[in-house]
């Protein structure tokens, strides 16, 4: 039995010889009424930390458990060496990726005060990137257009041991047929426990260039574009998203693998034939590619030693035993790839923002003024050497606006404490980073954009006057959002998750496809409104988003 509980969640594992009974002590995600389903067992067991039976059955059942509480699932063979148990959280079927943290206490606010003395003030901005030590982000996006050198190769190896791993990718595929396959291998002595948490995966298809099917899945919820569209619009649409709007999330549920010492599994895509008893997780295996553009986004639990790596690759021959890792590729064959990247961050690739404004009648209607302190250096070098380090001063601003997606040594209204730092290596095999504190390989500023990564941003208002008074919160980018809105706990309020589509064709401006995402919501007199909006930029599309709140 592992010693450190894994997630209460479904099981896909393998009976031996040796072993009759199998045991996992895991922890309950959610106070909920869950349903265990199994066949091909004689019998199940849930205990509790104590090994107390709390219930022993031989055919599916529900049972209410509490969140944080530890248990111990005891599986008991029958004629099969498979042990399959599937656990569904009744009230929460479509998994999120992310929870809140830090909600704002709204018992310091008064609801009531001075109604002729105007109590809004600049709202003090902070983005900060989640990291509790548990945590590791890992993109790729380098060489963005796959060549036949990238072949039989890992394009980023990772120890992963004891992370919460959020991966993405997105490539302009090869035209001659072959696989991807991100690799979790058990390079310990002890068993190594994967659980699945989110999926999203767009191989091919409509919608490919920027993830349409990869962002629904991967946050379970089905975000939709507006069709109100001119003709020649529609036109410059299919030419360069193709989305269809017909998706749905799958909803998958939680799943846990157990892999033995030496051992390895694809977590996404792969082959079966040389993974661990052919393991093909939620089916995304053995699917040759060829040509256009992938996209994926994945999120699971690693407890135990561990490490993880991309790979491409058109024979399973080229996998065994490989150590290769290619890294960050600048120029090859007079192409130039610098401008892309590839590595890890030690955070769990989302950024958390607060917002919390006091308003009454006295307040006009207005842009809400923000103040934030960011960093850049005040000027740039004239040399530029790769990978040099950039010194950066402080600076505090104020907007009645804040920036976010941009790296903020070009872009100084940037909040810059967003962004992503890539740790990877060289082709000389030498650890480098590349983030806005340095130049990259081509010795230009950081293209970071922060692309994949989930933001939160978590607002809070108090509407301390006598009338209702409404909000808009817009995001301008210049790329594409996937968006949607939660309430404070991290329910997804109805007909909020969308895509912004944002697109200016070169056949003239009444080609142009512009969506701003506005969230228009009432703060009732003498009350506080708190909700979360929630969004993601999507690979291919451009950086840059700026961030208004209007009181009306």
């Amino acid at each position: 039995m592992n010693n450190q509980a894994i997630r209460f969640s479904s099981i896909k594992d393998f009976f031996d010889k040796k072993n009759e009974i199998l045991l996992y002590k895991m922890v309950v995600p959610y106070t909920d009424t869950y349903l265990v389903s199994f066949k091909k067992l004689k019998k199940v067991e849930i205990l509790d930390e104590n090994n107390q039976v709390i219930i022993s059955s031989n055919d599916s059942f529900k049972i209410d458990l509490v969140k944080n509480q530890i248990v111990i699932v005891k599986l008991y063979k029958d004629s099969s060496i498979h042990a399959d148990i599937k656990v569904t959280s009744l009230s929460f079927k479509a998994v999120a990726p992310y929870e809140p943290i830090n909600v704002v206490n709204t018992k310091k606010f008064k609801t009531h005060g001075d109604n002729l003395k105007d109590p809004l003030q600049e709202v003090e901005i902070s983005a900060t990137k989640r990291d509790d030590k548990k945590g590791i982000y890992i993109n790729c996006n380098n060489p963005e257009k796959l060549t036949s050198d990238d072949i039989g190769k890992a394009l980023s190896r990772v120890d992963i041991t004891n992370k919460k791993v959020f991966f993405t990718f997105e490539h302009n595929n090869l035209d001659t047929p072959f696989y991807y396959g991100y690799q979790v291998k058990n390079t310990g002595k002890e068993d190594l426990y994967i659980t699945m948490l989110n999926f999203g995966l767009h191989l091919e298809g409509a919608g490919c260039w920027l993830g349409e099917k990869e962002w629904i899945d991967f946050y379970n919820v089905n975000f939709r574009y507006d069709e109100n569209m001119s003709d020649k619009q529609k036109k410059s649409f299919v030419d360069y998203f193709n989305f269809t709007n017909k998706y749905k999330a799958p909803r998958y549920q939680p799943i846990t693998y157990r892999i033995p010492s030496g051992k390895y599994i694809y977590v996404m895509c792969g082959t079966t034939i040389d993974a661990y008893k052919h393991i093909n997780v939620y089916k995304s295996a053995n699917k040759l590619i060829c040509g256009g553009c992938s996209n994926a986004a994945i999120l699971f639990d690693v407890i135990g030693q561990a490490e993880g790596a991309f790979y491409v690759y058109d024979n399973v021959n080229q996998i065994k035993n490989n150590t290769t890792h290619q890294g960050y590729v600048v120029k090859r064959n007079d192409h130039e790839f610098g401008a892309q990247y590839v590595g890890y961050d030690n955070c769990h690739g989302v950024v958390d923002t607060y917002f919390t404004a006091t308003f009454n009648d006295a307040t006009k209607s207005q842009d809400i003024p923000v103040t934030y302190v960011n960093y850049y250096a005040n000027s740039l070098p004239e040399k530029h050497e790769p990978y040099m380090e950039l010194k950066e001063s402080k600076h505090r601003q104020h907007n009645r606006f804040w920036v976010t997606h941009a790296n903020n040594q070009g872009c100084s209204e940037a909040i810059g404490s967003d962004m992503t730092k890539y740790y990877t290596i060289n082709e000389k095999g030498e650890e480098i980073v590349i983030d806005k504190e340095h130049l990259d390989g081509r010795g230009e500023l950081a293209n970071v954009g922060n692309w994949m990564m989930d933001y939160m941003d978590y607002f809070t208002f108090v509407n301390q006057g006598d009338k209702d008074r409404e909000i808009i919160i817009n995001m301008k980018n210049t790329g594409s959002l996937c968006v949607l809105v939660k309430n404070i706990n991290g329910k997804v309020i109805k007909s909020t998750p969308m895509f912004t589509i944002m697109h200016s064709s070169a056949d003239g401006e009444e080609y142009s496809i512009k969506k701003d995402f506005n969230y228009k919501v009432t703060i009732k007199a003498h009350s506080i409104k708190q909700f979360i909006v929630e969004y993601n930029l999507l690979a291919n599309s451009c950086g840059y988003v700026k961030h208004t709140v209007t009181l009306k």
